[in-house]
């Protein structure tokens, strides 16, 4: 765990150049083709879902060491809606005026709230999108880890029965399935940083069975 924190920046930038590479291969592609590292590179995506494990793990170790949720929901706007909003500004007046030939008001909030990812699909920046809601849910889902590995376990089985429902039963949740098939994952990162720490022996079985379980899940 030390190790973790040690070099989460480090991480955090491989994870986003793995990224980087895997969106440059599917748009143009890459000038060497190198199999093995062709390979994985095309496997990117498996890089959001580490990071957004990492996101998960890492939250809840500030959870832990401080449980003020205005503290906690303070830094998590400065270090990611702040940024965000800067970078995202310019970029969807831009887009409003290249698709409508001027800027419209109501389209450009639209994109920007994240409204058009989670009702129409439009992935411009999902991913912030999607990080901030489960930033916004994370102390929620502590309390739930809190109260214990079989209780996480049913909670984890049980987000994937309400994903898979959706999925077919509820049209509107295909817009937004690349983010919600991630919160699993997510929450799989602070189950593990939470009783990782405290591991007693007397537990392991039944966390073993987590993780498999978990990982079963997370593979369907």
């Amino acid at each position: 765990m030390e190790l973790v924190l040690k070099y989460r920046n480090e991480i955090y930038g491989f994870l986003a150049l793995w990224i980087i590479f895997f969106h440059i291969e599917r748009v143009i592609g890459l000038p060497l083709k190198i199999p093995i590292i062709t390979q994985f590179i095309q496997r990117g995506n498996c890089a959001v879902d580490v990071f957004i494990f990492l996101s998960g793990f890492c939250l809840c170790l500030s959870l832990k060491r401080n449980r003020n949720l205005i503290s906690f929901y303070k830094k998590r706007f400065i270090r990611v809606t702040i940024p965000y909003l800067v970078i995202a500004t310019p970029f969807f007046v831009w887009k409003s005026i290249e698709e409508f030939s001027s800027f419209r008001l109501a389209h450009f909030f639209f994109d920007l709230s994240g409204l058009s990812f989670w009702l129409k699909g439009c992935q411009n920046a999902w991913f912030v999108h999607a990080i901030i809601v489960f930033y916004i849910i994370t102390p929620l889902l502590f309390t739930i880890v809190r109260k214990g590995v079989l209780i996480s376990f049913l909670c984890l089985s049980f987000m994937y029965i309400l994903i898979l429902g959706a999925y077919h039963y509820f049209p509107i949740s295909h817009y937004s399935i690349v983010a919600w098939s991630r919160l699993p994952i997510f929450f799989i990162g602070i189950v593990m940083a939470y009783y990782i720490p405290h591991f007693e022996f007397g537990s392991r079985k039944l966390f073993v069975w987590f993780s498999i379980g978990g990982g079963v899940l997370y593979c369907y």
